[in-house]
This record gives C-alpha cells, sequence and structure tokens, in this order.
C-alpha cells in the first residue's frame, strides 16, 4: 500500500473504525513484549487489585448505618484505578486488545494464549501473597476484618451456572472500560474506570482476581473449604474469558472495517501454529504519519 493509498484509506475510516485502529495500535507493544515482562507487570496487577477488596471492606466498616453497601461500591474501582494507571497487566484486560489483533490476523492465536497464561498466573500470585497476607492475625483492623466477609463474593453458595453469568457479565463490562478508554475522547479516564468497576459489587458480579484474593483470605480463615472455592474460581474465568472475547467478536470487531497491513496479515498456519506477535517490526499502517508522495 501506498502512502497515498494509506491516507486515504485512513480518511475513509468512521469514528468506531478509528477507535479499533487505536485499539489495535496501542496492543502490539505488550504482544511483543518478553514474557518476563508480562510475568512482573501482572504480579504487580495482582497485588494492585487486592485494594478493591481492602477498599470495600474498609469502605463498609466506616459508613455510617444503611450506607455501608453504597461505600463498599464506591471505594472497591480503587485497585482498578491503580492498575489502570501503573498500565500492569490484568488479565480480564487482556481479553480485548489483543483479541482484536488476532481477529485481524496480525497476532498469532498461540501467541494469545502464551500471553493470557503469563498474565493470568503472575495475576494469581499476587493475589494469593496478598490474600494470605490480609489472613494473618491482626494485619486488618477488627471492623474491617468484620466487614469483610460482607463484601466476598466468593463466599456466596451460588450454582456455577449463576457464577458464570455473572462473570460474564464482569469479563463484558471490563472490556467495554476498555474500549470506552480508547474510543472516549472527552470522557474522563478516571470516570471511566470509577463507573464500570462500581458496578461490579453493586451488582455481585464475579471477577477472577479479585476473587483470588477473597478466595485466598476466605481459605486461610476457615470461612470456606477450597474445592467450592476452586470451582467458584474457575467458573468466574471460564465467564470473564467469555464476556470479554464476545464483546469484541460479536460487537466491536463486527461493527468496524478492517484495516490493511502493509506486511500482509498472518496466514491460517501461522495464526495456528506460530507465536508471533506481528508479521515484521515495521510499523501498522496507522502508526505511520502519510508522507507526500516525491513530484
Amino acid at each position: 500500500m501506498n502512502s497515498r493509498a494509506a491516507e486515504g484509506a485512513v480518511g475513509r475510516l468512521t469514528p468506531n473504525d478509528r477507535s479499533h485502529r487505536d485499539l489495535v495500535n496501542a496492543a502490539r507493544p505488550e504482544v511483543e513484549s518478553r514474557s518476563g515482562a508480562w510475568v512482573w507487570s501482572a504480579v504487580g496487577a495482582g497485588t494492585a487489585i487486592a485494594f478493591s477488596f481492602l477498599g470495600a471492606a474498609g469502605a463498609r466498616a466506616a459508613a455510617p448505618h444503611g450506607w455501608a453497601d453504597l461505600a463498599a461500591c464506591a471505594a472497591y474501582p480503587v485497585g482498578f484505578l491503580m492498575v489502570i494507571g501503573g498500565r500492569y497487566q490484568l488479565y480480564t484486560e487482556n481479553t480485548l486488545a489483543p483479541v482484536s489483533r488476532v481477529l485481524e490476523r496480525l497476532t498469532s492465536v498461540p501467541r494469545l494464549l502464551q500471553m493470557w497464561s503469563v498474565i493470568l498466573f503472575g495475576n494469581v500470585v499476587g493475589a494469593v501473597a496478598v490474600g494470605s497476607l490480609l489472613a494473618m492475625p491482626g494485619v486488618l483492623p477488627g471492623p474491617v476484618a468484620l466487614a469483610a466477609p460482607d463484601v466476598m463474593t466468593v463466599l456466596e453458595p451460588l450454582p456455577p451456572g449463576v457464577v458464570f453469568v455473572r462473570a460474564l457479565l464482569a469479563g463484558w463490562l471490563v472490556a467495554a472500560m476498555v474500549w470506552l478508554l480508547h474510543a472516549s475522547r472527552r470522557a474522563s479516564p478516571f470516570l471511566v474506570v470509577w463507573g464500570c468497576t462500581a458496578l461490579m459489587p453493586l451488582l455481585h458480579l464475579e471477577h477472577i482476581v479479585v476473587g483470588a484474593v477473597e478466595a485466598t483470605y476466605a481459605w486461610w480463615l476457615g470461612l470456606r473449604d477450597a474445592g467450592p472455592l476452586a470451582l467458584h474460581l474457575g467458573v468466574a474465568l471460564l465467564g470473564n474469558t467469555v464476556g470479554g472475547v464476545l464483546l469484541v467478536a460479536v460487537i466491536n470487531h463486527a461493527r468496524t472495517r478492517r484495516v490493511q497491513s502493509p506486511n500482509g496479515h498472518l496466514t491460517t498456519w501461522e495464526m495456528l501454529s506460530t507465536f508471533q506477535a506481528a508479521r515484521a517490526s515495521t510499523p501498522e499502517p496507522w502508526s505511520r504519519k502519510p508522507t507526500n508522495p516525491p513530484e
């Protein structure tokens, strides 16, 4: 594609196409990163997200009678704000942008699965570490420790189907938050993150990494057995993944036009059998400024 054709293609993009283009372009450095970078960033996300659990429990303990639930919902986004602001790798965020690259045939499926597995592992390590620390005697003040079980969704004895649907909605919501952060040019990122994530405790939605913090804390204190906790988290993981991928595949990707890459798209063999993050190290067409053709 020559520069004039590229400029014309960019000029014909709709606002949705531009948002999709920006999302796909922003995901490239992430999928090209080394596994070691993913691990440390994911561990950071797992530790930071624990402050959603802590914030909700602390706010519930401090709120006046009758305002406890709303206070917990208002404080819950703290962990997500730390993750987004710190640019950590959270598993549920990575069901949107990297999947968009796979659907555009710019990144292979094995590379996506590798990224997901490394980030999920790091998230769980960080979450388990913080959950274990919080369960130590005297770490949480008495009122906060008493309020903590009231904000833990993993203690609810729900059928797996209900957990799956709640987790699906949570995955959809987080993916929508990531989309809004790219698509909303005028909206405050703080308000986008706060508004989307505050709905989770309000609706008792299931988030796998926050749930890992809660499950670890609950197991150490003997609030629930390991078997039901593991089943709960496994179903939540499946629901979060399906919810995020459905938002991409069914809505966002279906309503946007494919942008051609000057390096070509990955073949079916490359998509299924290689770990390619991109075909070449040259920029995608939308990341380059069009140049004037020589006279």
